[in-house]
């Protein structure tokens, strides 16, 4: 309700938007941390037993989670698509980089979910990452205002590679 018609309000107000559905694409990976901690202690202990190998448990973990991303992304983007007022041209655009976003930061997630000792610690290690990528996303700091020093910081976000496909492409297609 909050985004109805954005598509016929300014590119400011657009560009606003898509930094709110690129940050629920970078969080969304989360609330999964706990979940895959606690079944990676069941697998590491089904695996000490032989009972299957770990790739095994790799490729259908990566199967089985990719499509329900791919699923869920789906519904999400397309219910949420017809209330926005943007030319339906621009669906796969903001489809296909906000799913792109989604892989990127559920991997860096799932990579830290390895690493970590518990849920906690995963959680704790992923802030710096989530807010370094967040706050640096060519929207809140851009590469005009910027510190000198602290440009490698947007070079480096998938979040401001993101927000630059989309805007680029809003605005091509919204102009037309």
């Amino acid at each position: 309700v909050t985004y109805t018609d954005i598509g016929g309000k300014g590119p400011p107000l657009q560009v606003g938007f898509f930094f709110f559905i690129f940050m629920a694409c970078s969080i969304d990976g989360l609330k999964t941390m706990p979940k895959v901690i606690s079944e990676r202690t069941v697998m590491k202990m089904e695996t000490s037993e032989a009972l299957y190998s770990e790739w095994a448990y790799i490729l259908a973990f990566t199967v089985i989670s990719s499509l329900q991303a791919l699923f869920m992304h789906t519904v999400f983007i397309t219910l949420l698509f017809p209330v926005l007022g943007f030319p339906w041209l621009l669906f796969p655009h903001l489809w296909l980089w906000s799913m792109l976003l989604y892989f990127v930061m559920d991997s860096l997630y799932l990579m830290l979910s390895g690493i970590a000792k518990d849920a906690t610690m995963a959680q704790v290690l992923s802030l710096p990452f989530l807010m370094m990528f967040l706050l640096y996303n060519g929207f809140t700091v851009a590469r005009n205002t910027a510190p000198p020093f602290l440009l490698w910081a947007i070079d480096i976000s998938p979040v401001a590679y993101a927000m630059e496909a989309i805007t680029v492409a809003a605005a091509t297609i919204c102009s037309q």
